[in-house]
């Protein structure tokens, strides 16, 4: 089969697209720089180049509000979170992400409303259901949040952070023997 000159002109145009995309330093220190503050500096200069677009821009959004949540800018990543949910809607990674920054300033309602829209899209999702399990003993739901850390360990038995979550709200609850099992778990 022949290629029209239309068709080896758009391949050629791809091509560039794509060995420019992975020879741009920028693109590497969006996805990897270990410094939030340069790593926002990568990502924005992505955006502001065009790129990206689509679900591409989504990630290369993700990345930057990553940063910002490290550096507690919770709005700024809130914002960032928002973009990359509107250009992959089916994003569970970013909606647990988004719950974090909610959970930073305290909004637990609406973090746990994303949590529960992760979970719905990846039901095997064990991180979105041990951060809806935090939210959930900080707003005094220690039974709920159990329950979910319980679901996280059904997903991943070797999940230390999640025993040591769960083996925390037993201790608020009083149950100090399953919560030294879970503190054992957890070092195991």
């Amino acid at each position: 089969m022949r290629l029209g000159h239309g068709s080896v002109l758009i391949a050629l145009c791809l091509f560039a697209t794509v060995s420019a995309q992975a020879a741009n330093p920028d693109v590497t220190g969006c996805e990897s720089e270990r410094v939030p503050s340069q790593q926002i500096e990568y990502c924005t200069r992505v955006i502001q180049s065009g790129l990206y677009s689509g679900v591409d821009a989504a990630w290369v959004y993700r990345n930057r509000a990553s940063a910002h949540l490290i550096e507690q800018n919770y709005d700024q990543a809130i914002a960032d979170y928002d973009k990359a949910i509107r250009l992959k809607p089916d994003y569970p990674g970013a909606l647990v992400d988004r719950g974090q920054a909610y959970a930073g300033k305290r909004q637990y309602d609406r973090a746990v409303a994303d949590y529960d829209a992760a979970i719905r899209l990846k039901p095997g999702y064990p991180e979105a259901f041990n951060v809806r399990g935090n939210a959930r003993v900080n707003q005094g739901h220690l039974e709920q949040g159990i329950a979910d850390y319980d679901a996280a360990l059904k997903l991943r038995p070797d999940y230390a952070e999640a025993l040591i979550n769960r083996g925390t709200a037993y201790s608020d609850l009083g149950q100090l023997d399953r919560a030294m099992a879970d503190y054992d778990a957890a070092i195991r």
